[in-house]
């Protein structure tokens, strides 16, 4: 009877330690499936992050390069009318000019 009890009591001392054991493999499954997943998430968010800042860096760029257009355009229009305004003082000066040299010429012919 007492070697029966002590087989008995051996038994359940090893279904004890084998449940314990079976706990903690499940329990260390469970913390690395978690850390697996925290993983994945930073990961994830890391991603978002990198992908919002091309999106910026992009449209800055863009805006960058409307920007140059602009100037661009703007220094064109401005260089037409100085070519335009230029063009009109030569002008306004040659008709003077001409006008001198008329009236100079009349003024000899009634001298004359």
């Amino acid at each position: 009877e007492r070697r029966e009890r002590r087989a008995m009591h051996c038994e359940d001392r090893h279904q004890a330690q084998q449940r314990r054991l079976l706990r903690q493999q499940e329990r260390s499954a469970f913390l690395e499936a978690r850390a697996v997943e925290r993983q994945r998430s930073r990961a994830r968010k890391a991603a978002m992050a990198v992908r919002a800042v091309e999106r910026w860096l992009a449209s800055s760029e863009r805006r960058r390069r409307q920007e140059e257009q602009q100037k661009k355009a703007q220094a064109q229009l401005l260089a037409r009318l100085k070519a335009r305004r230029l063009a009109q003082q030569a002008k306004e000066a040659r008709q003077i000019r001409e006008a001198r040299w008329r009236w100079v010429r009349d003024s000899r012919r009634t001298a004359e």
